[in-house]
C-alpha cells in the first residue's frame, strides 16, 4: 500500500490524536476492560506502582513455582525495571526468545540498536558464538545460522518453566 492510497494525512494524524486522547480521558476503564478480557483467557494483570513492586511480585511466582529457567519475550519495559538480574537472584536462569536478543545474551554483549539489538554482529562473529557457547558445527551461512537457533530456542521454549512478557501500557500517566 502506498502512503497516497491511505488518504488525507491530516485526517488520519487528527483521528489519532482524538482516539488517544478519549483512551487517556478513559484510561482507568480500559485498564479495567483490558484486565477483564486477560482474566476470561486464563491470566492475570498485574498492575506495578514501582520496578521494585514488579520484580518481587515475579520473584514471588518464581519461588512459588520453583521454575528454574524462564523465558522472556523481547520487552522494554522488562529491561527497564531490570527482570533479569531479578530473576537470577532467585535462580533462575532467564533465556531471551527474541533471536538477536539471544545472540547477545550468548556472547554477554550489549545491544546496539533496540529495534535490532545485534545489528553490530556478523555472520562469522554469530558462528562463533554458537560454537562456542553451544557446539554449533555448521558453516556460517545466514540460513543455517537460523536454523540452529531456531532448534535451540524451540528445545529452550519447550522445557521452561515459565514464559514472560510483558508491556507498557501507559507509562507517566498520572
Amino acid at each position: 500500500m502506498q502512503a497516497d492510497e491511505l488518504g488525507n494525512w491530516e485526517d488520519w494524524r487528527t483521528l489519532g490524536e482524538e482516539i488517544r486522547t478519549h483512551t487517556l480521558n478513559n484510561i482507568d476503564f480500559y485498564l479495567e476492560q483490558l484486565s477483564e478480557q486477560v482474566a476470561k483467557r486464563g491470566g492475570h494483570v498485574f498492575f506495578a506502582q514501582t520496578a521494585e513492586d514488579a520484580n518481587q511480585y515475579i520473584q514471588n511466582i518464581v519461588k512459588e513455582k520453583e521454575a528454574k529457567k524462564i523465558v522472556k519475550s523481547k520487552s522494554m519495559v522488562t529491561e527497564e525495571i531490570g527482570l533479569n538480574k531479578a530473576l537470577q537472584e532467585v535462580g533462575a536462569e532467564v533465556v531471551e526468545s527474541d533471536l538477536g536478543e539471544w545472540i547477545l545474551q550468548l556472547d554477554e554483549d550489549p545491544p546496539s540498536h533496540i529495534v535490532t539489538p545485534a545489528l553490530h554482529k556478523n555472520k562469522e562473529q554469530i558462528r562463533e558464538t554458537f560454537s562456542q557457547k553451544r557446539n554449533y558445527k555448521n558453516s556460517e551461512k545466514p540460513e543455517e545460522l537460523a536454523l540452529f537457533a531456531r532448534e535451540q530456542l524451540r528445545q529452550d521454549f519447550l522445557s521452561c518453566d515459565i514464559g514472560i512478557t510483558g508491556w507498557k501500557l501507559c507509562r507517566g500517566i498520572q
